[in-house]
């Protein structure tokens, strides 16, 4: 099973962003082709101040997961993937929060034990 993994940071408003994720983007990307499931993680730190380096204000990680690596790249063909991209890496202005804002996304194959 392939997946993305979303870091975010950097938002100004999470209550604001979890909901739009949560009522707006999230639906519709599962009702995309090959798209398995998403998991949101809302972090809260104990000890801030001992976080490396570069993750001390990551506020969420949102993985998308995919049936293959080809399902990635149909997903990213249609005008609705095109759309949900820029939404996710903060492109699409007058949402949630104006864009960009410091996100950092990766593709990985996941393998469960």
């Amino acid at each position: 099973m392939y997946k993305t993994v979303g870091i975010y940071k950097g938002i100004d408003d999470i209550e604001a962003f979890e909901k739009f994720y949560v009522k707006e983007v999230i639906p519709r990307m599962l009702k995309l082709p090959g798209v398995i499931k998403m998991n949101i993680t809302r972090l809260y730190y104990t000890n801030p101040e001992n976080q490396p380096d570069g993750l001390q204000d990551v506020q969420f990680i949102i993985e998308t997961h995919y049936e293959s690596l080809e399902a990635i790249h149909k997903v990213l063909d249609t005008p609705e993937g095109q759309e949900l991209a820029r939404i996710i890496t903060g492109k699409n202005k007058g949402r949630w929060q104006e864009g960009p804002f410091p996100v950092s996304v990766a593709l990985g194959v996941m393998e469960r034990f």
